[in-house]
């Protein structure tokens, strides 16, 4: 039992920690050198757990991030940057609204802690921990959409809510479970709630 992982760009990373990491028994690599890989393909978006995007050039990492979102807008994708360069602030605030998450090759136990959170959620029931904050019905409803990986404004149209609206949810929600950001709400709701789909009919 494997992740389906896309990655894309440099493989051979000189970080041993990241090289171990993409060499684990829980990930199927699938390498990406350019725009030839298909993404539109039903087979590879349907099989697909997450997308690892590891590029130096801004340009290049630009074009295959908005290919990624447009081909596969609901998969978790995560960009890792070398943490020895700096990064213009346009570039960082562009990226981290395209990806789900952004990690510096110095925090590579991060992307373990994801890897492993995805793997246990694909594979085993995850087992659920308490939460004392109460929830709103409203709430129950984005975090339950969010379970099930529909982009923003799917959310809010399902729901008949603004971007804003749902950015102020989106962000009381993460308060509540102790996170930030759509993705670690979709992973840590699993943990408090677990499947919200049965609960919310």
């Amino acid at each position: 039992m494997s992740l389906k992982c896309l990655v894309i760009g440099d493989t051979t990373s000189k970080n041993q920690k990241v090289s171990r990491l993409l060499d684990s028994n829980k990930i199927e690599i699938f390498r990406w050198d350019g725009l030839a890989l298909n993404l539109n393909s039903a087979t590879l978006s349907d099989t697909l757990d997450l997308v690892i995007i590891i590029i130096d050039s801004y340009d290049q990492t630009i074009l295959a991030t908005e290919e990624i979102s447009r081909s596969l807008p609901n998969i978790f994708s995560i960009l890792l940057l070398d943490s020895s360069k700096t990064f213009p602030w346009m570039f960082m605030t562009t990226m981290k609204a395209m990806v789900s998450r952004v990690i510096f090759n110095e925090n590579i136990d991060d992307l373990a802690i994801i890897i492993d959170e995805i793997y246990h959620l694909k594979y085993h029931v995850v087992k659920k921990t308490t939460c004392n904050s109460t929830f709103t019905q409203r709430e129950m409803n984005i975090i339950h959409l969010i379970q099930i990986n529909l982009a923003g404004n799917e959310i809010c149209q399902r729901l008949s809510i603004s971007k804003k609206t749902l950015t102020r949810h989106v962000v009381d929600c993460g308060a509540k479970l102790g996170c930030s950001g759509r993705g670690s709400i979709g992973t840590e709701s699993f943990r408090v709630f677990g499947d919200l789909s049965e609960e919310l009919k």
